[in-house]
């Protein structure tokens, strides 16, 4: 009887930072920083969950086959810049890979609203 506790303990840990991302996602507020980095947990989470007799691979993978179908549709440069924005998580890069993907993000969204070069590196400067 324990292993099935311990198994619905895995399970809410899994759709934690699931039901954390739609209740984020229903909300009036500015929260695209936030989403963000709480898709990025709900991956980590779905990609380093152990399979069990209730959660075989094939479930798994189907989760975050459809995960990553979403994930696509959100992650554009619009919202990195958005998470760049937020004072909270500017400082406070974790990957050397995210601080790439904001600079293209921001360059990206620069050149779209600043076409002029010297209007970029002004905008930058600040």
């Amino acid at each position: 009887m324990s292993s099935l506790w311990n198994h619905a303990k895995d399970l809410v840990k899994f759709f934690t930072h699931l039901f954390l991302i739609l209740r984020l996602s229903d909300q009036g507020g500015p929260a695209m920083a936030v989403l963000d980095v709480k898709m990025r947990e709900a991956r980590e989470t779905m990609i380093n969950f152990e399979t069990n007799k209730y959660v075989t691979e094939l479930r798994l993978r189907n989760c975050v086959k459809l995960f990553d179908a979403c994930w696509k549709w959100f992650h554009n440069p619009v919202h990195r810049v958005g998470y760049l924005m937020n004072p909270y998580y500017t400082f406070e890069t974790k990957r050397a890979e995210d601080t790439e993907e904001n600079l293209e993000a921001l360059m990206l969204i620069l050149s779209k609203f600043l076409p002029n070069f010297s209007d970029q590196a002004k905008a930058l400067s600040q």
